[in-house]
């Protein structure tokens, strides 16, 4: 009787874990080589608030330059289950973190086609621009960038990569 319970038990769990797997959202991040962060983590998830359709980007990342950040700019796309995009859009911070210094960033995309994200969605994202406290700027590059997320999705193309909507980390 109790190698049967745990039978069970061992199956429900099996095909729980399963079930959530199968309808989670992916994500991936493209990171160059010079670039002063280092995205850590990055996960994407949707939601719904009042009733609307929203897709809640978080990620965390670490100044590994030597320079203080007074802003990063992230560029962020939503892909839908066909592996079509659905958004893309830049995500600000304003957080200034010293060398060495990690941080998180939460960006919130409500849009009526963020429905399309819901359990076969992929988010990518990338360290588009960052500024220094020296007023130096640092600008991806979209050459090597695009080789990178070329190899994560086929389909991005660069003009997927010239996003032009903002939003402010959260």
């Amino acid at each position: 009787m109790k190698m049967n319970v745990f039978a069970v038990a061992a199956s429900l769990t099996i095909v729980l874990c399963w079930h959530g797997w199968a309808l989670a959202q992916k994500t991936a991040f493209a990171s160059q080589d010079d670039a002063p962060l280092r995205v850590l983590v990055y996960n994407a998830k949707f939601g719904t608030k009042a009733d609307k359709p929203r897709v809640v980007h978080v990620v965390k990342y670490q100044n590994t330059s030597r320079k203080e950040v007074v802003s990063a700019r992230f560029g962020i796309l939503e892909y839908n289950a066909y592996n079509e995009k659905i958004d893309g859009f830049v995500g600000y911070t304003l957080e200034e973190s010293s060398a060495g210094e990690k941080d998180s960033a939460e960006f919130i995309n409500e849009d009526p086609h963020a429905v399309f994200f819901e359990k076969h969605g992929t988010g990518y994202i990338w360290v588009d621009a960052v500024r220094f406290a020296d007023g130096t700027i640092w600008k991806s590059n979209q050459i090597e960038l695009l080789e990178q997320m070329k190899r994560l999705n086929v389909e991005i193309t660069g003009v997927d990569l010239s996003v032009k909507k903002s939003l402010p980390a959260d």
